[in-house]
């Protein structure tokens, strides 16, 4: 199992370097994938507005996928919508669910929530499945899994799950831990090689700088 750690951006680049280089050949149905399977990603830091993100991402795709994660309703441009599934799933907050149990007792270890349903009727079935959350030495921590991660936008998930973990941690009073993620299929695209291929050969010169 491949492990990726450090902060957000330079996990992003190190992330698609290591599918795109190691990645298998394989198919989505008509869709030509490389695909690395088991891929655990630490985030010890996470910036928003990271550089990297700032410069090569596309803000407009961010605004989305936080619209995904942050409303009730279908985003028609991803046919899909994270909000549903965490604020009114079978008519249940989760994310109210979660911080009251943190409040009652914050050694737990079953602040843990599921995106899928039995015999989940989509539109799209939830490519981040479980959410949990754990405070350790004082800190909130979050770890998600992902039955499937399309590692070129996976950058926009990431910061859309930031603010979900910034607004628990707000919540409950507790300063941010770690991001963690297991990808249990990261893959890219066929059709999107290239942008991954210009993605690294740009993201160079902010590797270089300094922290």
């Amino acid at each position: 199992m491949l492990t990726i750690r450090g902060s957000g951006g330079r996990n992003w680049i190190n992330y698609c370097k290591n599918v795109l280089d190691y990645g298998s050949k394989f198919h989505d149905e008509e869709e030509k994938i490389k695909e690395l399977t088991d891929v655990f990603l630490v985030f010890n830091t996470f910036d928003p507005n990271d550089k990297i993100f700032k410069e090569l991402g596309d803000k407009k795709l961010v605004s989305l996928y936080r619209k995904k994660m942050e409303t009730t309703e279908i985003v028609p441009e991803l046919n899909s919508s994270y909000g549903k599934r965490l604020y009114d799933q079978l008519g249940i907050d989760q994310i109210d669910w979660i911080v009251k149990r943190l409040k009652s007792k914050p050694e737990t270890k079953a602040a843990t929530i599921s995106l899928l349903l039995p015999n989940d009727p989509g539109p799209r079935i939830p490519c981040l499945s479980l959410i949990d959350i754990k405070v350790r030495e004082g800190r909130l921590h979050l770890t998600g899994f992902f039955r499937s991660q399309n590692v070129t936008r996976s950058y926009a998930n990431f910061i859309a799950i930031h603010y979900l973990h910034k607004k628990i941690a707000k919540a409950t009073g507790y300063p941010l831990g770690q991001m963690k993620f297991m990808v249990s299929s990261a893959h890219i695209y066929e059709k999107d090689i290239e942008t991954v291929e210009r993605l690294l050969k740009e993201s160079k010169k902010y590797l270089n700088e300094k922290n």
